[in-house]
């Protein structure tokens, strides 16, 4: 496309035991931080990646009013299992709540789309 540089996309493989819950905090500290940085250049940041922690994603929810928490989840098992995050803590305010297991695109699109445009984060919750 015109005007866009390439992209390089990198996959990283870490060994497992470098995936304590200090290391996972830190890099979520620093993500928080590059998304901050974004967003306060007056870019809209949609991001997906997995912070099991609640505490940290708190923290930044309550250091800026422009965050909306997507919990993205299933109620029922898979066959990748072993790719879950065991120790992630589901989100228990102020997200939207996703469920693969019965909500289509459409109606998961539409939550995102009605929650994001709201005044106030304390209507969004775990919308319909």
């Amino acid at each position: 496309m015109k005007g866009y540089k390439d992209v390089e996309l990198r996959q990283f493989d870490y060994p497992f035991e470098h995936f304590t819950r200090e290391w996972r905090e830190e890099q979520t500290r620093i993500l928080q931080r590059f998304i901050a940085y974004i967003a306060d250049q007056g870019i809209t940041v949609i991001i997906a990646t997995v912070n099991p922690y609640r505490n940290i994603r708190e923290e930044f929810k309550q250091s800026r009013v422009d965050i909306h928490e997507i919990y993205v989840h299933k109620n029922v098992r898979r066959s990748r299992e072993g790719f879950n995050a065991i120790d992630y803590e589901p989100p228990t305010q102020n997200f939207i709540d996703i469920d693969t297991t019965t909500d289509t695109v459409e109606k998961s699109f539409a939550k995102v789309l009605v929650a994001t445009t709201l005044d106030t984060k304390e209507t969004c919750g775990s919308l319909p």
